[in-house]
C-alpha cells in the first residue's frame, strides 16, 4: 500500500501527531468500550484489574501508534527499492 505522504519532516510530523491524537481518541471511545464490554461478559472467568487484560489494552493502544510512526519516518526504506531493480 503506498500512502502519499508530505517530503518535510514538519509535515511527517504533523501527520504522525494527528494520527496519534486520533487513534487515541478512537481508543478511548470505540476500543475501550467494547473491550470493557467484553470484560464485563467474562469477568466470572478473569479480572478487569489482572496483569494480563492491562497488558492486552496497552498494546491495543500503542501498537498501532508506534507501527504508524515507524512506517511514517523509517518504513519508506529506499534500500528496498534498490533491491527490486
Amino acid at each position: 500500500m503506498n500512502i502519499p505522504l508530505p517530503k518535510t519532516k514538519i509535515g511527517l510530523f504533523s501527520v504522525n501527531v494527528i494520527f496519534i491524537v486520533a487513534w487515541y481518541q478512537f481508543d478511548y471511545h470505540i476500543i475501550t468500550i467494547i473491550y470493557l464490554e467484553l470484560l464485563h461478559n467474562i469477568s466470572h472467568f478473569i479480572s478487569p484489574y489482572d496483569f494480563w487484560p492491562t497488558v492486552f489494552q496497552l498494546i491495543i493502544l500503542f501498537f498501532p501508534m508506534l507501527h504508524f510512526t515507524y512506517y511514517i519516518w523509517w518504513g519508506k526504506n529506499k534500500s528496498r527499492s534498490k533491491l527490486k531493480q
